[in-house]
Formats: C-alpha cells, sequence, structure tokens
C-alpha cells in the first residue's frame, strides 16, 4: 500500500489536527492565549478542508472515519479544558460539553452495533469553540 496517494490527504490534514492539540495547549499556557486562539482556527480549516476534500474526491477511508472524529474531540475538549483550567470558562460549561461528547459517543457505538453504520456527530463543534475562546473574559469562572 502507498501511503503518499492523494487520497490519503483527508487522513494527514486529520493527523495533523491531531498533532496541534498538544500545540494548542502548550501555547495557550506557555506563550499567549490569544496566539492559541490561532492554531484552534488552524484546526477548523484542516477539518474543513479534509471533510471537503474527502467527500468531494471520494476519499473516505475507514482511518479517517475514526481520525477525523478522534481530532474534532480532542481538539474541543482540550480547548473547553484549557479554557476552564485557566479560569476563563466555568467547569460546568466544560463538564457538560465532555458529557455531551460521552454521551454521543456511547449512543454511535449502540447505533452501530444495532444499525451496522456509522453515526456521525457533526462538524460545527471546533467553530463555536472559536467563538468561545476570546469570549473568556465574558464567562470569566471566580
Amino acid at each position: 500500500m502507498n501511503l503518499f496517494q492523494k487520497r490519503y490527504i483527508p487522513n494527514y490534514l486529520s493527523f495533523l489536527r491531531l498533532l496541534l492539540v498538544p500545540v494548542y495547549l502548550w501555547i495557550f499556557f506557555a506563550v499567549s492565549k490569544p496566539l492559541s486562539a490561532v492554531v484552534l482556527i488552524a484546526c477548523a480549516l484542516t477539518d474543513a478542508l479534509d471533510g471537503h476534500l474527502a467527500r468531494k474526491n471520494g476519499w473516505i477511508t475507514d482511518l479517517g472515519k475514526l481520525l477525523d472524529p478522534l481530532a474534532d474531540k480532542l481538539a474541543s475538549m482540550g480547548a473547553l479544558v484549557a479554557l476552564s483550567m485557566a479560569g476563563l470558562l466555568p467547569w460546568w460549561i466544560t463538564s457538560l460539553a465532555i458529557l455531551k461528547e460521552v454521551v454521543m459517543i456511547v449512543g454511535a457505538a449502540f447505533i452501530e452495533g444495532q444499525a451496522g453504520f456509522a453515526a456521525g456527530t457533526g462538524r460545527c463543534g471546533i467553530f463555536a469553540l472559536i467563538l468561545i475562546h476570546p469570549m473568556g473574559d465574558v464567562f470569566h469562572a471566580d
């Protein structure tokens, strides 16, 4: 199997998004919170691009079906936990988001087991985080 085929570009973008999560966290805590928002924007752009390329060109792979939602969930949860750890977002919001993800994962696994197909989770989470990120002062937790 040749790993350097065009059809694997969406997988590479999803893998890049996975690699950006620790970069985001490092920049958020050690360098600059506003600059870390740039990394979230990069995550959103790679998410949009990999999804577009995969659907438009029929480059959907089993690995991509796993990597893409994993990268989305790690990026969004990493950002929410970072915002809460910094006191910029109440923990209850982060807890609800984590609970939602757990319910969706369990529900998707149940649906896949019962119906024999993978249930998607949508594509708006990372974009919502980009909107929430600069609002940290509005939600500032005491």
